[in-house]
């Protein structure tokens, strides 16, 4: 069988240099930045994220380093990566390594997941109405980069973009809960959905969410009962602030089950015979 030219010439550089030395794209991070170059950027970063000793995360890559690995000017990679930071998902700083300053980077998982699946739900959009999205896109002056206009003509993408839906739906309705200990995480995810998604946690108010749910944690408060005090705050028409604000009332509710004991094993029932539909969603969180 003959030998296509691509085969052909890949055996000839690999005699040369090895078939180690290959530069991976992922195509999907070039369709991210809608650009060649960036996705080799964003390839890298995610690649090196963690390979590094530091535990907090950070690893470095002078700009000589990139140069001479992926033939990428220092402009080009100072362009990429002001624009990554300024998505989100990628810290940057410059500090010394054997005297020298050095380019560092920080790559968040949690948050280019989120992102990535959201420009895939878009383009699953594209690929279903691609006229409504182009008029969309004219009108909005928020895009940082053009959707490509060929999304309709990639037939692989339609089994892929599916098969991402149903965990992109829930990844993107949970709350970022990763600066608290573990075991607090799920006291936080359960104030965050129960209280709605104005109330998740925004870095300004960490400190606050630690203090409050240690003392949720000391108090033996579980998930049931937060989720109770959420809904005894919004009958009674209180207002919800952050998570100290249902404290007093997240307190009270184990008292209030131990008032109603008319039916030791239905304490959701009162004395009068009336139904305390709190206590009975406390006691039976799975109806």
């Amino acid at each position: 069988m003959t030998e296509t030219n691509w085969e052909t010439y890949s055996q000839l550089v690999a005699g040369f240099s090895g078939n180690k030395n290959v530069v991976a794209v992922q195509r999907a991070f070039c369709e991210y930045a809608d650009s060649l170059e960036g996705g080799l950027i964003l390839s890298q970063i995610i690649f090196w994220s963690d390979k590094g000793s530091d535990p907090a995360g950070w690893v470095y890559k002078s700009y000589k380093d990139w140069k001479a690995d992926y033939f990428v000017s220092t402009y080009t990679v100072k362009k990429w990566l002001k624009i990554f930071v300024g998505d989100g998902f990628l810290e940057m700083k410059v500090k010394k390594v054997n005297g020298s300053p050095t380019i560092h980077f920080k790559f968040d998982s949690e948050k280019f997941t989120k992102l990535l699946i959201k420009f895939f739900i878009k383009e699953n959009e594209i690929i279903d109405n691609p006229l409504k999205t182009e008029t969309s896109s004219e009108n909005s002056s928020e895009e940082k980069r053009p959707a490509p206009k060929s999304a309709a003509a990639v037939p692989y993408r339609r089994d892929a973009l599916d098969m991402m839906l149903d965990y992109s739906r829930d990844a993107l309705e949970r709350p970022d809960v990763s600066f608290l200990p573990e075991h607090l995480q799920p006291l936080a995810e359960q104030f965050s959905r129960s209280a709605g998604e104005s109330h998740w946690p925004r870095k300004h108010d960490h400190s606050l969410w630690r203090k409050t749910l240690n003392e949720w944690y000391d108090l033996g408060l579980r998930r049931e009962t937060i989720q109770a005090a959420v809904e005894v705050m919004r009958k009674d028409g209180l207002t919800i602030g952050g998570p100290q604000s249902i404290t007093k009332t997240a307190r009270d509710i184990p008292a209030a089950a131990a008032a109603y004991t008319p039916h030791p094993d239905q304490p959701w029932i009162k004395s009068d015979g009336s139904v305390d539909f709190t206590l009975y969603h406390l006691h039976n969180p799975e109806e």
